[in-house]
C-alpha cells in the first residue's frame, strides 16, 4: 500500500507533527506493517517499532 500526501510546510506546528507521528505509529501497528515510512525533503525516515496505543 502507498499514500502519499503533500502539505504546505507551514502548516506544520508541533501539534500537527505530534498527530501525524500518533496516526503513523496506529497505521504501522493496527495494519501489522513491518515498517512505515515517511519521505520529508527528499529523505526517508523508516518507522518499525510502534508506540502501545495507550501513547
Amino acid at each position: 500500500m502507498l499514500v502519499t500526501s503533500y502539505v504546505d510546510p507551514a502548516v506544520l506546528h508541533e501539534s500537527s507533527l505530534r498527530d501525524l507521528r500518533r496516526f503513523l505509529h496506529q497505521l504501522g501497528r493496527e495494519a501489522r506493517q513491518g515498517e512505515v515510512g515517511i519521505v520529508v525533503g527528499g529523505n526517508y525516515y523508516g518507522i518499525t517499532e510502534f508506540d502501545d496505543a495507550k501513547e
